[in-house]
């Protein structure tokens, strides 16, 4: 982690509210994506197995249906109407789903997660994934009573920040965002909320003005 932990915590402790981001952040479920995202591509053929790969892992935090047109019209060359990309992400949800259920979590944040909201912090989950499937998986993982709201697409994630400070009614200057792709990093800004970010994606990593952990194992709690 760069930075000072004890002055990372004192940060995190003057907070009233707490985002966080799914895939990578919760649960240790970015790889079962890729996956799922390469066998929903594999008919297409090795090339456009690899390109999809490459795109989805440069672009985490990228709804599944932007990543659908995408992939299409980018590396098939072919226009698809809103029918088929959601039977596409149909396809793809139900690939992942109990496989993100079942899913290990992040080091540390269930204790994180606990530690927090008996300081009577709000903590919300601001994901790409479809709103009513992110639910969906967090009452499944029984992870429900730590979350105040659980936010999702189509919204954007800067789009969902902004409806989390008014719901909450509290100041920018509360709020911290916990991601791990350049996405979430972005919605942050937008947002002018402060960001950290776990165990970066390989754009993530390069942004040395960001704060960086590991996982939430780093924190004393």
């Amino acid at each position: 982690m760069r930075g000072n932990r004890k002055k990372l915590k004192e940060i995190i402790d003057s907070k009233m509210l707490l985002v966080f981001d799914f895939d990578g952040v919760i649960a240790d479920s970015n790889e079962i994506k890729t996956e799922a995202f390469a066998e929903l591509y594999e008919p297409f053929g090795k090339e456009v197995v690899a390109k999809v790969v490459a795109y989805h892992r440069q672009n985490g935090g990228v709804s599944r249906f932007d990543k659908i047109r995408f992939f299409h019209k980018v590396f098939i060359g072919k226009e698809i109407n809103e029918t088929e990309v959601n039977q596409f992400a149909d396809y793809f949800s139900g690939i992942v789903k109990d496989r993100v259920i079942k899913a290990n979590e992040i080091r540390g944040v269930g204790r994180f997660l606990k530690h927090y909201c008996m300081m009577k912090r709000k903590c919300i989950i601001n994901s790409a994934t479809p709103e009513v499937e992110i639910k969906e998986i967090i009452n499944l993982r029984k992870q429900a009573h730590y979350f105040s709201c659980v936010l999702g697409s189509p919204n954007t994630k800067y789009n969902n920040l902004m409806k989390a400070i008014d719901v909450f009614k509290v100041e920018r200057k509360d709020v911290v965002f916990f991601g791990d792709a350049i996405t979430d990093f972005q919605a942050a800004n937008e947002a002018e909320v402060d960001f950290i970010c776990v165990n970066g994606d390989q754009a993530m990593r390069k942004l040395k003005e960001v704060t960086h952990i590991k996982d939430f194992d780093c924190f004393d709690i």
